[in-house]
């Protein structure tokens, strides 16, 4: 009697089963056409380096395979560059959703109501979104100003050169911060003036 009902009980089953496996083919078509449909965007993002530290500008020593085959396909991406020592303005814009524009979204405008007086403030100089900070071959040390209270980095590339912990407030490295600071400060000075 065991074997009967688990006979009926499959037969049953049946039905319901290439019902299942129906929908997971058409399924698994309407992600594949969904993932061929999608658009191909490569985004890059690069931050305390050069543009000519990549491969398709030259540079024999650093291998950038994509981006080198990206430009013998004849993209060229240099525009899009901002060469300055002032970088935190496009980070800003990348991650934090600031826009240096004077002609913004309205959707964007609705997100951020003081955006337009934060473009004024920006365009007329009374902002200062500025990061300052000096490297040596051992030490890298940065200060963002434009964060209340002014955030800071200190790395030993000797001892971490992947810049994982912040060393800022290991003691053991109080000396060489002080003389970082002070070499920042006299360069900002000079730079200001």
């Amino acid at each position: 009697m065991k074997t009967y009902t688990s006979i009926i009980r499959f037969l049953l089953a049946l039905p319901l089963l290439a019902q299942i496996s129906l929908h997971a083919e058409q399924s698994a078509e309407a992600a594949s056409k969904t993932l061929d449909d999608r658009p191909n965007v490569v985004f890059l993002m690069m931050d305390d380096q050069r543009g000519d530290t990549l491969g398709c500008y030259g540079r024999t020593d650093v291998l950038t395979p994509n981006i080198d085959k990206l430009a013998a396909e004849g993209v060229d991406l240099s525009h899009l560059v901002k060469g300055t020592q002032d970088m935190s303005q496009w980070r800003d814009a990348v991650l934090m959703e600031n826009f240096f524009i004077e002609e913004i979204h309205t959707a964007t405008r609705k997100k951020h109501p003081d955006i337009d007086a934060l473009n004024k403030e920006i365009i007329a100089g009374n902002r200062s979104y500025r990061t300052q900070g000096v490297r040596s071959d051992r030490f890298k040390y940065f200060r963002y100003h434009e964060h209340d209270p002014v955030i800071e980095e200190f790395y030993d590339l000797n001892a971490d050169p992947h810049e994982q912990p912040n060393l800022i407030s290991n003691p053991e490295y109080a000396d060489v911060l002080t003389q970082l600071r002070s070499k920042t400060q006299e360069l900002y000075t000079l730079a200001t003036n």
